[in-house]
């Protein structure tokens, strides 16, 4: 056993201190989502200024809790005029007591027969932007002017029904839910080639013809991005970054 005296103690607590806070700061700099998690808290505790704190913070971390395998929510990812869509029916329609669709936020207003709740939160774009600086969107992107998100909550609703939440989102979504600490599995869907892609959405699409060269343009990097990604997993059998 060391026995020190005098002055000798401070100065061993003084190397303890210093140790312990570049531990502490090597920790902080190795999992960047630390500073992610706690900056979308503070944001949303002062947007929504709750009289219980706690209950509001336990409500809050509620979404990043280890979640039950048979619950995780499948992200179906793609270019637009893929197909996603049409898979997600499909499972709606065959399945409807095991998958159910999130709904999503969207600044922009409804289209005929679009329900408020139903098809999305048609949402002013001043309160989605509060929101999202809040944290309390899982994904959140800009498409042709306005902008689309899922919330947290959205997930959480379908999973207390007792069933898997399906995603329907852009691959800069994917990342972002990657990054939130939501567990979830994930399904890339790709065109056969990025010639059938331009020629489907020739076809299907009633766009002007710049905005559906826009559109092009867009699926087109997506396509791509999820085609490489579907070669890392088919060749690998690994999880994509």
């Amino acid at each position: 056993m060391r026995h020190v005296k005098g002055s000798g103690v401070f100065s061993l607590l003084n190397e303890r201190k210093e140790v312990l806070k570049k531990d502490y700061a090597a920790y902080v700099e190795a999992h960047p989502e630390i500073k992610t998690l706690l900056n979308g808290f503070m944001s949303a505790l002062l947007l929504e200024k709750p009289q219980d704190v706690v209950a509001f913070a336990a409500e809050h971390f509620s979404a990043f809790k280890p979640q039950h395998t048979e619950l995780q929510p499948i992200v179906i990812a793609g270019p637009s005029g893929v197909g996603k869509g049409t898979l997600i029916n499909l499972l709606l329609e065959k399945f409807p007591h095991t998958f159910s669709f999130s709904v999503s936020h969207t600044t922009r207003g409804p289209r005929e027969g679009e329900v408020n709740g139903v098809a999305y939160h048609f949402t002013p774009k001043d309160k989605v932007l509060k929101e999202i600086e809040a944290g309390l969107f899982l994904e959140h992107a800009e498409v042709h002017g306005n902008v689309y998100d899922t919330s947290k909550r959205a997930v959480q609703d379908v999973q207390e029904k007792g069933k898997i939440c399906i995603l329907d989102i852009d691959i800069q979504g994917v990342q972002q839910v990657k990054k939130s600490g939501i567990e979830a599995k994930y399904l890339f869907i790709a065109p056969p080639s990025m010639d059938d892609l331009e020629k489907r959405l020739i076809t299907c699409s009633s766009a002007s013809p710049s905005k559906l060269a826009c559109i092009i343009i867009a699926s087109g990097s997506n396509a791509a991005v999820a085609l490489h990604a579907h070669a890392q997993v088919y060749e690998g059998y690994r999880e994509t970054e």
